[in-house]
Formats: structure tokens, sequence, C-alpha cells
């Protein structure tokens, strides 16, 4: 059954552009054919509406058929309302957030990756997806780090929500996990040196002012990416893949 378009509907999902409302109904929103595709296909997340144009909907009629729930057809002046695109997309979702429980054994075994207030959502969803690649059994953040949720972070992490935990708590909390704690810095040894690194936790730092001195106080090891050029810093997200590459490479 395809549901009609409304000014409450569309109050609501806008509201899921900002995080407190993320918060207080426990949803979020996707926006985009592939991401979208992937949610759908793959079941793991609870969808209240499939909001999409009548275009996008007639060219997807088999992957849509016998879903239990809430298909809304919108012009694509209503799409531009809702959407956090530039250029808005035929299709957008909301979604409802999955719980994690932090499983201490799967990051003994797997490596997790910490974010300490990395506040660009594109590095956060980008970081993401990293560590789906690589493995890694979760994405902690501080509370100073981008929401997991955000859009932006949702549209970068490609679908990889829901292949890995996604976690928020104090660095002073990461101790009680009880495995080795790493992280990214100029002053640590060159991660090309190192013969072998143990299952842990990559801490990962701020775009600007890289890790919190009491971030550092809790850290076992640091490690650095060494430059051959005249650049004078690496993106976080590029940054944290070159580490969990040569991690897993030593493991």
């Amino acid at each position: 059954m395809i549901h009609k378009w409304s000014i409450a509907l569309e109050k609501y999902v806008r509201s899921l552009h900002q995080a407190k409302f993320r918060k207080k109904y426990n949803n979020f929103i996707a926006e985009g054919d592939k991401i979208c595709k992937e949610f759908v296909i793959n079941k793991s997340l609870n969808i209240e509406h499939l909001i999409a144009t009548s275009a996008w909907l007639g060219e997807n009629k088999t992957l849509l058929s016998d879903i239990p729930y809430k298909i809304v057809e919108a012009t694509e002046k209503n799409m531009s309302k809702i959407s956090g695109f530039r250029n808005p997309s035929d299709v957008l979702m909301v979604l409802q957030k999955l719980n994690y429980s932090l499983d201490v054994e799967e990051i003994a075994k797997c490596n997790a990756i910490y974010l300490d207030d990395v506040q660009d959502p594109g590095n956060v969803g980008n970081i993401i997806r990293i560590a789906a690649w690589f493995g890694f059994s979760a994405v902690i953040r501080s509370a100073g780090s981008a929401d997991f949720y955000n859009p932006k972070v949702v549209q970068s992490s490609m679908g990889t929500l829901t292949k890995i935990g996604l976690h928020t708590m104090d660095a002073e909390d990461l101790r009680k996990i009880g495995v080795s704690i790493y992280g990214a810095d100029m002053s640590g040894k060159n991660i090309f040196d190192v013969e072998s690194v143990p299952a842990g936790i990559l801490v990962i730092g701020n775009e600007g002012k890289g890790l919190q001195a009491s971030t550092k106080a809790i850290l076992s090891k640091t490690f650095k990416i060494p430059s051959f050029g005249s650049v004078e810093s690496l993106n976080a997200a590029v940054a944290c893949g070159i580490l969990c590459a040569e991690i897993k490479a030593r493991q």
C-alpha cells in the first residue's frame, strides 16, 4: 500500500537532521539509491518509512514487494524539503537505531577503533566503513565526536552501520575493556618498523588537535605514519585506513 505525503511527515523527517530529535525518536535517516537498497536487502534494521518519488517506486517494485513498513510517494519538491543533499535523491528512509552490546571478547580478538573527538561526519562514516573492511569488531566514539547517525555519517559509511558495533564512552572507560590501547600520534613509533601489534583499540584523534592529553595518558603505545613528502598532515580517515592495514598485517 502506498501512503500519501503529509506536512506532519515532512516536519518529522526534517527534525531527524538534528541529533536531539534522533535521540528523542530513536530513529535516523538514510538517503540515496545505493544505501537505501542496501538497507532494504539486508533487513538488519527496522525501517519505519521509505519515502520516494513515483519514478523510483516504479523502478523498484520487485524490491519493495511484501514489505511491512510504510511506503510514501513524494514529489521531487517534497523530497527537496526533507533532503540533506544539495541535489535531493529520489529515495529516503527513516530507520530505527540499533542497540549494541559491547562485546569485550570480540574486541580482544578482532580489534576496535576509538574516536577521540573526531568531529567531521565524513571522517566518522569513512572510519566505520574502514573498520568493517578490516574486520574490526567495533567503533567507539567520545561524546565530542560526530554522532554515528548524523545523515552525513550514514551516507559516507555506505551501509556498513549494521556490520560493526557502535558505542559511545569516555576514553577513561576504555581501560575497563582490558586490551592494549594504542594511538595515532606523530610522536609515536614508525608503524612500518613495528614487528607485531596485539589485538586492541586504535585511538584516532581530533582532525586539528590530535589526541587529548587525558587520552594519551591511557595509551600503551603510539604509532605514526612517516611522511615521505612535504605534506603537513593526513586526513584522519586516511590515516586510520593505513594504520588498520598495517596493524592487521602484523597480527
